[in-house]
């Protein structure tokens, strides 16, 4: 549990059959030689088995073969102490090196960003335009800096100089961390969307402060936790463009299944309505002849009016139509 975060665990325990397949099929290029040669062994002693690795074996192993585990096993965690002495883990931080290539200015950017806010420190821009990318330690005397440019004939950038050598001090590199905006933190909250459904603004900043030791206001946290939810489950424009693919492929599931889909000129929407077959089956053979219809206003970037229709089964309990 020290080397994991908590919030792995439940990934890793619904992929126990694939951890088990690879690590499985990883066992079979080693050889284990037990080395006690049937010596005694007292009971209730603990005993260590010795075995030796046989380099040869492995030496020709496929990392395709084991990709699927890799990817499932969570990235390795450092600790550190914050200021109120609370021990939490914290992911290791990247690398960048000279040569490394991005595929465009604003992938490079994006990089910077989370290398300056994961190694707390941060950046100011030196030049910057079509062709070329310098930024310097914010700090004036510092040597800290880097230098990408534009490969020709593309789009990429690589960096030509990089310096990661600091002179100046922790405290004067990080008063505040400019480099902290809601998109770099999205980036690094990103993965805790798939255990809390719920993830709140306020959950977010304290997790900043906790782990990184940043301070963010609830602006920037909810600006975060907004460009998250529309990378992992899209735009509501999205959504809406996507609707009438999802009635067909509702109506073809559900044989018999009653909608209707209403556009404007322009094709844009307007309402809809939709019954499975087994709802319109159940009200038919056994439940009371007595419709009951609600509505409530949507809350979302788009607003309207959410129409449910509910009858009553012989066990007074809810039965919903549509």
């Amino acid at each position: 549990m020290d080397e994991f975060e908590r919030s792995d665990v439940p990934y890793m325990v619904t992929h126990l059959d694939d951890i088990r397949e690879g690590l499985q099929s990883l066992s079979r290029h080693f050889s284990f030689e037990d080395t006690m040669d049937n010596q005694h062994i007292p009971e209730h002693e603990e005993t260590e088995t010795q075995f030796n690795y046989i380099p040869e074996r492995v030496s020709n192993l496929c990392d395709e073969q084991f990709a699927h585990v890799q990817r499932l096993v969570p990235p390795l965690c450092t600790f550190y102490s914050n200021n109120s002495g609370e021990v939490a883990p914290r992911h290791v931080t990247m690398c960048l090196e000279v040569g490394e290539l991005f595929l465009s200015k604003k992938q490079l950017k994006s990089q910077l960003g989370n290398y300056a806010f994961a190694n707390r420190f941060q950046i100011r821009v030196f030049k910057s335009d079509t062709t070329r990318y310098q930024v310097r330690c914010i700090v004036e005397d510092c040597n800290w800096r880097l230098r990408a440019t534009k490969v020709q004939n593309s789009d990429y950038f690589q960096i030509r100089k990089f310096d990661n050598q600091h002179a100046c001090s922790t405290k004067a590199r990080f008063p505040h961390q400019r480099q902290a905006s809601a998109q770099v933190i999205g980036e690094h909250i990103q993965e805790k969307f798939c255990y809390h459904r719920l993830y709140k603004p306020k959950e977010i900043i304290h997790d900043m402060q906790r782990e990184f030791d940043i301070s963010c206001n609830y602006h920037k946290g909810y600006r975060a936790r907004q460009i998250v939810l529309e990378e992992v489950q899209g735009t509501p424009v999205e959504s809406y463009s996507i609707l009438s693919s999802y009635l067909y492929m509702l109506e073809q599931a559900n044989h018999g299944t009653v909608i209707d889909l209403h556009t404007d000129s322009s094709n844009r929407f307007m309402y809809m309505f939709f019954c499975l077959k087994a709802c319109i089956d159940g009200f038919l053979s056994s439940i009371r002849p007595v419709i009951a219809i609600d509505g409530t206003f949507l809350k979302g970037p788009h607003k309207g009016v959410l129409f449910i229709a509910v009858c009553m089964d012989s066990n007074d309990q809810i039965f919903p139509l549509n």
